[in-house]
């Protein structure tokens, strides 16, 4: 064994040692239990991402305009507290999540939908499906109970502009199925 390392250059030799070390090393470590075993570093990653994490929730706070009383009332029935300084981990990411699901919703909703290209074509495409006998009403109702039976989603109003342009799709697909029988 020392013939061995006794043939070995400078760099080869302390490449072993460093892969000794980091064997030996792996062998023996374990994960923190508690977090005051945590190393400086850990502590720094883990304050830093912290600091982003409640950074992206006051941004979405901003972009919802959500009062104070609203914020800490959502944060409270979401996490079980009333203030991030006080979420941990899981908490902190759950609540980020909440606010994700919120912002994306559409924000404003039309109580008109003629002037929505997709929407009219969507409708005259329901109304040639009634016509060739596929569906028995013709209403904006039953429209809207298709929609919510395809996409979940109570109205169309309430689609994004990826399921609007499924749901056309969808429905050119079914016209030209009803077309062909």
């Amino acid at each position: 064994m020392l013939a061995f390392i006794g043939s070995l250059s400078l760099p080869e030799l302390l490449r072993l040692c460093a892969l000794v070390a980091l064997t030996v090393g792996l062998i023996f470590w374990r994960a923190p239990r508690y977090p005051s075993e945590r190393t400086e570093a850990m502590k720094l990653q883990t304050t830093a991402q912290r600091a982003r994490d409640i950074q992206l929730i006051r941004a979405a706070r901003r972009e919802l305009n959500l009062s104070e009383h609203a914020y800490r009332d959502l944060m409270k029935s979401v996490t079980g507290q009333r203030s991030a300084r006080d979420l941990n981990d899981n908490q902190l990411h759950r609540f980020i999540e909440c606010l994700k699901k919120i912002v994306s919703r559409p924000k404003h909703v039309d109580q008109d939908d003629s002037h929505d290209p997709l929407y009219t074509e969507a409708r005259a495409l329901w109304h040639t499906l009634a016509l060739a006998g596929q569906v028995d009403q013709d209403t904006d109702d039953a429209f809207n109970a298709y929609v919510k039976l395809e996409v979940g989603t109570d109205h169309w109003r309430l689609l994004n502009d990826h399921q609007r342009i499924a749901m056309v799709e969808r429905l050119k697909g079914w016209v030209r199925r009803s077309e062909l029988s």
